[in-house]
Parts: structure tokens; sequence; C-alpha cells
């Protein structure tokens, strides 16, 4: 091997090498504090809607509003794509009777509007959970990018109602994983 095809691939290993520190050290931390961010900004819109009186501070639905956030921030950086797959996969909601469906909560206020804002706000930070997680992942940033354009062929082809079941499936999913976060998080 001449010296120029050694100094090649010095420089092809150290570039790899940072590669990998970059996107599992600087990169994540961002996507973490990012996620947190918008978490908090998310919660403290669904705070100020309560203290105009949209909502009830005592109400149930506030309070797992409330609580699946705070989770939601806490846990942020725990929650991986293998999880919610695994989730997906074995959670059914016959399995998981305790796990309560906050949209169905949610869609039981009275004030039809304040519903509407209140579940706009908790499907965005849902959003902001699986956007994360994705970002998060080498392999999915790869895969995603690759498959997108048949992704998006196959989600419109199927109807709505099947878009929405799977939308749902994948939420119980990230909730379950979510609360499984939370209790290994308490038993250490």
């Amino acid at each position: 091997m001449s010296d120029s095809g050694f100094a090649h691939g010095l420089e092809l290993i150290a570039s790899v090498i940072f590669l990998i520190w970059f996107f599992y050290g600087p990169w994540n931390r961002f996507l973490v504090d990012l996620a947190r961010q918008n978490l908090f900004e998310i919660r403290n819109d669904i705070f100020l809607m309560a203290a105009d009186g949209d909502i009830k501070f005592s109400s149930d639905i506030y309070k797992m509003v409330r609580d699946r956030l705070n989770r939601m921030i806490r846990y942020c950086d725990g929650i991986t794509m293998f999880g919610i797959v695994v989730a997906f996969v074995f959670a059914k909601k016959d399995q998981q009777p305790e796990l309560v469906d906050p949209i169905a909560l949610i869609r039981s206020l009275p004030d039809k509007e304040t519903s509407k804002e209140l579940e706009l706000k908790y499907n965005q930070a849902f959003r902001v959970m699986l956007g994360t997680t994705i970002l998060r992942s080498a392999i999915l940033i790869l895969v995603i990018t690759l498959l997108s354009p048949l992704l998006m062929i196959i989600f419109f082809m199927i109807n709505s109602s099947r878009q929405l079941r799977f939308i749902q499936a994948t939420r119980q999913a990230v909730e379950y994983d979510l609360e499984h976060e939370v209790g290994a998080q308490n038993a250490t």
C-alpha cells in the first residue's frame, strides 16, 4: 500500500470515528434538549389554558395530560425505536387495561373548542417524541431516507381509517414504552 493510500485510509477511519462520535454525542444531546424545550412549551401552553379557565387544574384530564407531558420531558432520552417496536408488537389494548387513552379523555371535554386545542397540543407532543426518537437513530434515518418514496405511496394508498388506526397504535406504543421506561427508572 502506498503512503497516500495509507493516509486516505487513516482519514477515512478518523472521519467515521468523528461521525459516530458526533451522531451519538452532541447530535443526540441536541435533539433531546430540543425535544424537551418543545415539550416544555407545550406543557406551558396547556398550563395557560388551565389558568385561563378553559380546563380546571383539578380535572382528571388536566392532571393526566400534565403527567404524560412530564414523563415525556423526563424520559425522552430513554425512549428508543426498538422499545416502540416491541411495544407496538406486544402491547395490545386488551392486555393493558390500566393505560387510559388520553385522546378519548380529551375528547370527552364538554367544550369542543378546548377539546380540539388540547388534542392538537397532545398530538404535537407525541410527534415531538416520535420525531426525536427517529432522528436519534442512524439506522432509521438511513432507512427512512431510502424508503420514504415507497412509504409515502403505501401510506396514501391505504384508506384514512387504516391510517388513523396505525397512528393510534403507534401513539399507544409510545405511551406504553414511556410507561415502562418510568417503571424501569423507578425500580432502579
